[in-house]
């Protein structure tokens, strides 16, 4: 009945496992979403079923699901693959999905872990309550929302003002573009500016479907600023990182609303994030209701430990879970 409705209303299914989900992406504005009133996804009450068999996974043997939020994806995938090479018999398979999704399906046990960047409010924490076990989150990464514009524009600089104006509408010179409506990087920017309604977002907010889109668009359009995950753009030994950044211009941020000078501004990476003085850094979390010690409990355990850490690190990002050394270097 849930797969007729929705053909009916022309919309696009994606099945993972034995859930059901619908995941509405508007194509140009925003604001459609208003429009829409739907819910990000229709699922099962639960994704375990009557009769199966238990898990037999271990910390590092098995096949298991998690979910990530898609900003998250490059660091994602280099965990992933990293933790699979050390672990040749343990199978990780990621569902990059809108934040909320990833969370929901976490919690009907759809899949095993999720990666996000926000904890878990006290309504969901009611699951582990209710089902008598403990909540399990760990602080593994520190992300940041990057800023883009296109290579033909010399002007990398803005302040936070400025960018409140573009998402709020009293600015409408350029275009903010966005990976998705659902987008976990669009609610850190509505949440950082005090924008609780969609509807007062800027008319010029529009949203494509991910974040690889999200440059491909900035490249082709002068006018346009995106919003990304610095990870996308933070790897500086892989190419395909490295071709995006290339390819367009990162924003630097200020704070002040008259800065002095160049030294006022600052870009989304590691060193500025260990220092906090990128306006926009974000904690990446990775949240199980993984009850015993399976390859979820492993992967997080490797993430959060020296050889997790030292790939997040790679990737251009802040690690959470390792100490970090500054090193002063003069010419």
């Amino acid at each position: 009945l849930k797969e007729t409705i929705l053909r009916k209303m022309k919309l696009p299914l994606y099945y993972t496992g034995c859930f059901v989900v619908l995941c509405y992406l508007t194509p140009t504005k925003i604001r459609m979403m208003n429009k829409l009133k739907l819910l990000i996804f229709l699922a099962l009450a639960s994704c375990s079923r009557p009769g199966q068999e238990k898990n037999t996974d271990t910390v590092g043997i098995g096949n298991i699901t998690v979910g990530a939020d898609e900003s998250l994806e490059p660091v994602v995938d280099a965990l992933k693959y990293a933790f699979e090479g050390l672990n040749p018999e343990g199978k990780i398979n990621v569902l990059y999905q809108p934040e909320q999704l990833a969370i929901n399906n976490m919690l009907r046990d759809c899949t095993r872990v999720a990666i996000v960047t926000r904890e878990l409010t006290k309504q969901e924490r009611k699951v582990y309550e209710e089902a008598k076990i403990d909540y399990k989150s760990y602080k593994v990464a520190v992300d940041a929302v990057a800023f883009i514009v296109n290579k033909a524009n010399k002007d990398t600089l803005i302040t936070e003002r400025e960018l409140k104006n573009l998402f709020n509408g009293k600015d409408k010179s350029k275009t903010i573009v966005v990976d998705n409506a659902n987008s976990s990087n669009l609610a850190f920017m509505m949440s950082t500016f005090g924008i609780t309604d969609p509807k007062k977002l800027g008319v010029s907010v529009s949203a494509v479907n991910n974040n690889k889109e999200v440059i491909e668009f900035v490249k082709k359009n002068k006018n346009a600023i995106g919003v990304i995950g610095v990870n996308w753009i933070s790897d500086g030994d892989d190419p395909a990182s490295m071709g995006f950044y290339k390819s367009i211009n990162v924003l630097a941020v200020s704070v002040k609303d008259n800065p002095k000078s160049i030294e006022d501004y600052y870009l989304p990476f590691e060193y500025n994030l260990y220092l906090k003085t990128y306006p926009y850094r974000r904690v990446v979390y990775m949240i199980t209701k993984e009850a015993r010690y399976g390859l979820g409990t492993g992967f997080m355990n490797f993430t959060k430990g020296e050889k997790g850490q030292l790939v997040i690190q790679k990737q251009g990002i802040l690690p959470a879970a390792m100490p970090i050394r500054l090193y002063k270097v003069q010419n």
